[in-house]
């Protein structure tokens, strides 16, 4: 007896429970501004028509026309992978047809799983189609939004699995790698992988933790594993020539010399730190130099380099922060950003000294690649803290 597709989902995941969505609190305290969100801003949003759920019927495709997408994800979000996913590479895909559900393609049979990549490639063959790339399944995922999920910013495995349509893509594209790891013809390319770990899956099992579902999540496995947790859907129409971006390899730190006026306007830009542009004036090699000695240091004393203007950090590979630090709006600041690949920049972490307009020192090291030193007091209680590259590939600016 076949089950039908969302009770199959069900099946799968009962007695586990969901891992819900969304992103973790910094670590206490001072790392956050009151009133102001963790997350980074997000980049504008393409608004399509609202749509209108319809079940799916056995054999329907959708036709995704020929448009952008924003190929990864935006820094900071939590489970993001710097080293292999883009930073939102807008990428024009032409137009092509995918199935709406994973094959079968009918709501009424369960997903089928427990294929290897070319066994897929050949059940694709044989209904004259072929297995997506992985832009075109990302493509198909988004659409020409920036939106993390299959669905919405409320993705949730296990609602998902009980009803697919509330997981339907903004181009209606339904339960994309809800119920398994999808195959795509992609292979990996550099940090993706290995040489027997060489085809591109996207998606996710209900088993897996919500981040590994979001669309910019990319996986690699074995072509020829066949397992319980691996799918498939299948695309019609030529197959795009079209390459994922591979993330560069930075310098791990490289000081950068920026017009004031030219910060104010990028502060400007950025919602959490709107309020501190107008008057912003970086730190200067004087208020380095007063910051140490508070302490009583000296920069001849102290290995380090220090900050002044704007510092580029690559934390790790792939990844890019500008950090800067100065006064403004009445307060003290340090601030982490992300530059993104339009010109434009998101709020990675901040520090804000509230009504005190204070000189502070920020260094860093080689020998300290993910993480940055900052005081106000060179080794005075209570008045230093460190810029962190956690674990999570996450920024938080802390006390200690």
């Amino acid at each position: 007896m076949r089950l039908p597709f969302g009770l199959w989902l069900l099946l799968q995941v009962a007695g586990c429970g969901s891992t819900p969505a969304g992103t973790t609190d910094p670590d206490g305290g001072p790392t956050a501004v009151p009133g102001l969100p963790r997350e980074p801003a997000e980049s504008p949003r393409v608004e399509l028509p609202r749509r209108v759920y319809r079940p799916a019927r056995a054999g329907e495709e959708v036709a995704i026309p020929a448009g952008p997408v924003r190929l990864g994800s935006r820094p900071g979000v939590t489970g993001r992978r710097p080293d292999v996913e883009a930073d939102l590479v807008v990428t024009d895909v032409p137009a092509f047809r995918i199935d709406r559900l994973p094959y079968p393609n009918d709501p009424s049979a369960a997903p089928r799983t427990r294929v290897a990549r070319a066994e897929a490639q050949a059940l694709c063959d044989a209904d004259g189609k072929r297995l997506c790339t992985e832009i075109e399944w990302e493509r198909a995922c988004k659409g020409e939004t920036v939106g993390e999920w299959p669905g919405d910013d409320g993705f949730d495995v296990e609602t998902c699995s009980i009803s697919p349509g509330s997981c339907e893509s903004p181009l209606g594209v339904l339960a994309l790698g809800t119920a398994a790891f999808e195959w795509t013809a992609s292979d990996v390319t550099r940090g993706l992988g290995s040489d027997e770990f060489s085809a591109v899956t996207r998606g996710a099992s209900p088993l897996d933790p919500a981040d590994a579902h979001r669309c910019g999540a990319r996986h690699a496995h074995a072509p020829t594993a066949s397992e319980s947790r691996l799918g498939f859907r299948c695309c019609r129409g030529p197959a795009p020539a079209l390459e994922y971006p591979t993330e560069a390899a930075y310098r791990r730190f490289r000081a950068l010399e920026v017009d004031e006026q030219e910060l104010r306007r990028i502060l400007l830009t950025v919602p959490e730190l709107r309020r501190f542009a107008a008057d912003f004036r970086s730190v200067t090699s004087t208020g380095v130099d007063q910051a140490l000695g508070r302490g009583g240091y000296t920069r001849e004393t102290i290995p380090w380099s220090f900050l002044e203007s704007v510092l580029v950090w690559s934390p790790a590979v792939g990844e890019q922060v500008w950090v800067v630090a100065g006064t403004g709006g009445g307060a003290g600041i340090i601030a982490a950003l992300y530059p993104m690949p339009d010109g434009t920049f998101e709020h990675a972490g901040s520090f804000i000294f509230a009504d005190e307009p204070v000189s502070v020192a920020v260094a860093w090291d080689v020998g300290s690649p993910r993480e940055l030193l900052w005081s106000t007091c060179w080794a005075c209680g209570g008045e230093s803290g460190a810029v962190v590259y956690r674990e999570d590939n996450t920024i938080a600016v802390v006390q200690r």
